[in-house]
């Protein structure tokens, strides 16, 4: 397993509390992965299996992170767990690597998406088989969402929606 306890991205807040930035930096690097990866794998950077396997990846933690951050939609399959993981390793690598090119220093933004990323790591890590840690966020969260189903109240994401309209077209577009 790769070692992704890096000092510029493992610490005491890696911004594990903030899963609607978490989720929609999970939808961006989907989306930046989505637009990228054609002409990446005509240039011969990536082939198409790695490409379509990271793609399929990503969409899973998208998807994950707006069932959790939003209550709409259905969170990613068990299965693809292994796959998430590899994928964020992938992303935390080329993350670390990009910050070396710069000399070891990241932009706020950049500083910000290593953040994100190690969030998702770190949930990720959660989820696996036999971990003995705190709950996950997803039993949090799922205990939120059935309570406002039972309680006949929209999703969080619609209450959020009816609050700032043009959220919710990027919201969808993660479904």
């Amino acid at each position: 397993m790769m070692d992704w306890h890096h000092p510029r991205i493992a610490n005491p807040d890696c911004a594990i509390h903030e899963s609607d930035n978490i989720a929609a930096e999970a939808r961006a690097a989907w989306s930046r992965r989505r637009a990228a990866y054609p002409d990446l794998v005509k240039t011969g950077r990536i082939t198409a299996d790695d490409a379509r396997a990271d793609l399929e990846a990503w969409r899973a933690i998208a998807k994950d992170w707006h069932w959790i951050a939003f209550g709409e939609g259905d969170p990613a399959d068990p299965e693809t767990l292994p796959n998430r993981i590899a994928a964020l390793d992938t992303a935390i690598a080329r993350w670390l690597e990009m910050v070396a090119e710069n000399g070891g220093h990241a932009s706020l933004a950049d500083d910000r998406q290593g953040k994100l990323l190690c969030a998702m790591r770190w949930w990720a890590e959660r989820e696996r088989p036999g971990f003995s840690g705190p709950r996950h966020i997803r039993d949090t969260a799922a205990i939120g969402h059935a309570w406002r189903r039972q309680n006949g109240l929209p999703t969080r994401g619609a209450m959020l929606a009816a609050q700032e309209p043009a959220q919710q077209s990027e919201r969808k577009a993660a479904a």
